[in-house]
């Protein structure tokens, strides 16, 4: 139940640290990391299918 709200504090936390004097919206930062995470869970889905 808490997994969601950690991972948006971490992008944000994330996005602040690697643009130091600039900011990464928390959106692209969510983006770069969930989208292999997303790719990962459909490929795991469609093996335990086959």
């Amino acid at each position: 139940m808490l997994l969601a709200p950690i991972v948006l504090l971490l992008a944000d936390v994330l996005g602040r640290v690697v643009a130091a004097p600039d900011e990464l919206q928390v959106g692209v930062v969510l983006g770069v990391l969930g989208a292999p995470a997303f790719v990962g869970i459909v490929r795991y889905g469609r093996l335990s299918e086959a």
